[in-house]
């Protein structure tokens, strides 16, 4: 019997995960376990609009018997609970490095690699490794349940609970204590967050970007790590029997096991769920959005004129993208010829992170950073020295040049300053190569 509700949802939460994974390709010094996360989510998702579809009839006895298919997605389904919650580690990881209060004692720029190597071994290769694992205790090569399609069975004995059942709930743990960190060290650095929001200064994250990181780690607290506690409690109540190799790699191993099933499960939901909560904290990002109104503008403008006159919706986002465009385009011409700005950026690809936008080329309240972090110019009372304030960034040398009371300096050259201005340079040097500055 077809689920046309869990086809159609799993189809959605597929072409839902593409946004996300290509925002976040897009990000320099990006975590890889961003990637890993929404590349999980998106699998199983396409792996559950498949299996809807080829087992969607009453009759197990005409259904494929998916041999090859199934002995490599039943292991890929099975694995899913632990490669996510591994994910979810480096995600939580990477936000509680980067709201380090003392940001200068975990520098993300210096740690990438290694960084970028745990989440790759835990995200693809603990899972891999779970994969050779467990045909250990699988007492059947697969099964085959309508709706649902492809899974694997594992067995009823204790060395099942160690080999698969408790990677999920023990990864969750870990995920859900990089999630407190991360919290923590936002409540250690609230006022100053507080303060810059209030007075509409943002340097390097907005309040809503913010936001959306906290439901984020919250959503890993509150509902993946009760779920996999309860499923492990609900797994370890069952009556155990004892482990035999020959009794679970007996001659009824060939065998393929066929039940049918109306409707998918609770736990087979929680791909679309995950896709859709995916999309909405990664895939609406600042730089998301404007994408969208961009793809939308080029849409209507190719659009017969006949019908654009019939979407009024597409035609007020297709001339706000372009007085957007026009507008900065217009800061740039005044920024070349214009000494008295404040900060010249170079033409070239401007720094984009989970914190930084194409807005903030225009916005000289907005500090851009290199690598994802939440430290500021000034940390609270008792500021420390300059290299620990922004370390992930270019040093900058302000140098003031004032004129005094209605005098008009004449330089050589035949330069001449008519009004006080504020010329800021970068430089590559690190922060600690001159020592502290106050």
């Amino acid at each position: 019997m077809t689920d046309i509700p869990f086809t159609v949802f799993s189809c959605i939460g597929f072409f839902l995960c593409l946004p996300p994974a290509y925002f976040n390709w897009q990000i320099p010094g990006r975590p890889w376990a961003t990637l890993i996360f929404i590349g999980w989510i998106c699998l199983i998702n396409g792996l559950s609009f498949v299996d809807s579809i080829i087992w969607s009839g009453p009759d197990p006895l005409d259904w494929w018997d998916g041999k090859i298919y199934c002995d490599i997605f039943s292991r890929v389904k099975s694995v899913f609970q632990i490669g996510l919650p591994a994910a979810g580690i480096g995600i939580c990881r990477f936000l509680a490095d980067a709201t380090n209060p003392d940001p200068a004692s975990t520098d993300l720029a210096h740690t990438r690699f290694r960084r970028n190597m745990v989440d790759l071994f835990l995200g693809v290769g603990l899972p891999l490794i779970n994969m050779g694992l467990k045909p250990i205790v699988n007492p059947t090569r697969f099964c085959i349940l309508g709706v649902a399609g492809c899974n694997g069975i594992t067995d009823l004995s204790w060395p099942a609970v160690l080999l698969y059942h408790v990677w999920g709930p023990v990864l969750s743990l870990v995920a859900g204590i990089y999630a407190v960190i991360f919290l923590r060290h936002w409540w250690v650095r609230r006022k100053r967050l507080n303060e810059e929001w209030g007075t509409g200064t943002r340097r390097g994250i907005s309040r809503t970007e913010f936001r959306r990181l906290q439901f984020t780690v919250l959503s890993v607290i509150f509902f993946y790590l009760p779920v996999s506690l309860w499923y492990f409690a609900q797994m370890v109540q069952i009556p155990k029997i004892p482990f035999s190799w020959d009794r679970i790699h007996g001659p009824q191993w060939k065998y393929i096991i066929k039940l049918s099933m109306p409707k998918a499960t609770l736990s087979q939901w929680m791909g679309p769920v995950m896709a859709f909560t995916s999309f909405a904290f990664i895939g609406l990002t600042r730089n998301a959005r404007m994408f969208y109104e961009h793809r939308v503008e080029w849409i209507y403008d190719h659009l017969p004129k006949s019908l654009q006159k019939w979407l009024p919706g597409m035609r007020k986002t297709s001339e706000q993208c372009k007085e957007r465009r026009e507008a900065k385009d217009t800061y740039r011409y005044r920024d070349e010829g214009n000494i008295s700005m404040v900060e010249k950026r170079s033409k070239g690809r401007a720094a984009k992170n989970w914190f930084d936008s194409d807005d903030d080329i225009d916005d000289t309240n907005s500090l851009p950073s290199t690598e994802a972090t939440l430290a500021g110019k000034d940390e609270e009372e008792g500021a420390a020295p300059l290299q620990n304030q922004q370390p992930f960034g270019p040093l900058r040398t302000t140098t003031k040049v004032s004129t005094g009371e209605g005098r008009i300096p004449a330089w050589s050259h035949g330069v001449s300053v008519t009004r006080q201005v504020i010329v800021e340079t970068s430089s590559a040097v690190p922060p600690n190569a001159y020592g502290s500055f106050k």
